[in-house]
Formats: structure tokens, C-alpha cells, sequence
């Protein structure tokens, strides 16, 4: 018992492991290396020649997921989505695979999946691929995403500025008093969860479980409900999957 292998990016690590309370196997484990020739190259003065070398190496394997073995199939899958993109180091036994490369994640993909007649996901078969990294893992992408919004933002508020030179209009004015509590919060952001209940539904009055703090992505929306946010856990240091309150999460 104990852990198969770690993948580690700057966002975090993700583990295949086999314990007493949990089984994410490792299966079907393919790689390769192979030559990659750009033929007739020409140099003045030189014979045609071949260059070669070699092309990026390819890493696939897959887990077989079973709510039996402690793990939530369809929260899993799901927490994989942000990791799409990331490069990282990959271990298997502890060892470090590819001395000195780093291995971008380029797709996840669930298959055989059962769903029980509660539409729970009882079993999945979950395969994942990648390739040697180019020295590149996404993150000028998404510095650059980054620039763009606080640019928007930016000409957002000299409009607001030039705005505020032209004569009051008092029916948005008058809508401006009562903004929307957490504007700051959209779907699909990943947030920080504070621990405590979460719900089954927006309007539920009770609950079953306190689950721990951790990260989270926001999956639905309820404005104006009891218990507004609809978040789903992105690691193993919580285990929140429901409806909580607007106070529990915070970017």
C-alpha cells in the first residue's frame, strides 16, 4: 500500500495511490521514443543531408475509479479540467520519470462509465495523456489572460471616469445602490472553500456533513438562494461537493 505515482505542477499535485481508504490505480502505462528526420537538408557548398533527431516523447496511461474505493468518480474526473494545459513532474515509485523533462497534460478522458439509476457514478475508466513538455506550461498563456482582464478593466474604469463628467441619470444610479454581493465570484471560478456544511440543494435548511477547507470550482449559480454556490473540490484536502453560503468561499 501507498502511492503509485504524483504528478506536480505549480497548481498542486495529483496522486495515484492504493490505501485502506482510497484505490486510484495506475494502468496501461505506454510511452516511446521514436526518430524524427527532416530529409534533404541543403547547405551551399555541403551534400544533401538528413537531419535527425528525436520527436517528443508521448505518455498515456489510465485509473479505474470505484465509489467502493473511497473515491468520488464524477468529482474526480471533473477536478481534472483545470489541469488541463499544466506541465509538471511526473514520479512513479518516487522516481523521477525523464531525468530532466517535464510532461505537458493535453487530455483526460472518461470512459466506461456506470451510472446508477440515481445518476451517482459508480465506476469510470479515466485515461490521460500527455507530452514531453517544450519548456512551456501554460503559463505565459495564462499571465497573458491575466494582462487582458486587468487591461479590460482598465478602459472599464476611464469609461467610468468620463461617465462620471456627464449629468446624473438617476434610474442607474438608483440601480447602482444595490450591487450584486459576490460579483467578485463567477461559474467556473476556482475558489477558496472555508469549510464548513455544504448542502444538497440551494434551499436546503439541513446537512449531513462539515467537509474541510480547500479548493474549489464553482459549478452552478442560485442568486438571490439560501446557499448561492454549487462548488465542487479540485484536490484531496476537502472534500466538498454541494450548495454553500456566500461567506464560505472567497477568491
Amino acid at each position: 500500500m501507498g502511492t503509485i505515482a504524483t504528478f506536480q505542477t505549480t497548481k498542486g499535485t495529483k496522486t495515484w495511490q492504493v490505501s485502506p481508504s482510497r484505490i486510484v490505480d495506475l494502468d496501461g502505462f505506454s510511452t516511446s521514443f521514436e526518430l524524427n528526420a527532416e530529409s534533404n537538408k541543403h547547405v551551399e557548398g555541403s551534400p544533401l543531408s538528413n537531419q535527425r533527431g528525436l520527436k517528443k516523447k508521448p505518455l498515456s496511461f489510465s485509473s479505474n475509479l470505484v465509489d467502493a474505493a473511497g473515491v468520488n468518480v464524477r468529482s474526480e474526473f471533473e477536478s481534472w479540467e483545470s489541469w488541463i494545459g499544466l506541465a509538471g513532474i511526473i514520479k512513479i515509485g518516487g522516481k523521477r520519470f525523464g531525468a530532466s523533462t517535464k510532461w505537458l497534460l493535453t487530455a483526460v478522458k472518461a470512459s466506461n462509465v456506470l451510472i446508477d439509476s440515481s445518476g451517482r457514478w459508480r465506476r469510470m475508466t479515466i485515461g490521460f495523456t500527455f507530452e514531453e513538455n517544450d519548456g512551456t506550461d501554460g503559463a505565459g498563456e495564462v499571465a497573458a489572460a491575466v494582462n487582458k482582464a486587468r487591461s479590460a478593466a482598465e478602459v472599464t474604469a476611464k469609461s467610468e471616469d468620463k461617465a462620471a463628467k456627464k449629468p446624473a441619470n438617476t434610474a442607474v444610479q438608483q440601480a447602482q445602490k444595490t450591487p450584486a454581493a459576490s460579483s467578485a465570484i463567477a461559474l467556473n471560478d476556482v475558489v477558496q472553500f472555508t469549510g464548513g456544511p455544504h448542502y444538497i440543494s440551494s434551499t436546503a435548511t439541513s446537512y449531513k456533513v462539515k467537509p474541510k477547507a480547500g479548493p474549489a470550482k464553482v459549478t452552478a449559480m442560485a442568486k438571490g438562494a439560501r446557499h448561492p454556490y454549487h462548488v465542487i473540490h479540485t484536490d484531496s484536502s476537502s472534500t466538498v461537493y454541494g450548495w454553500v453560503d456566500a461567506s464560505q468561499i472567497h477568491k
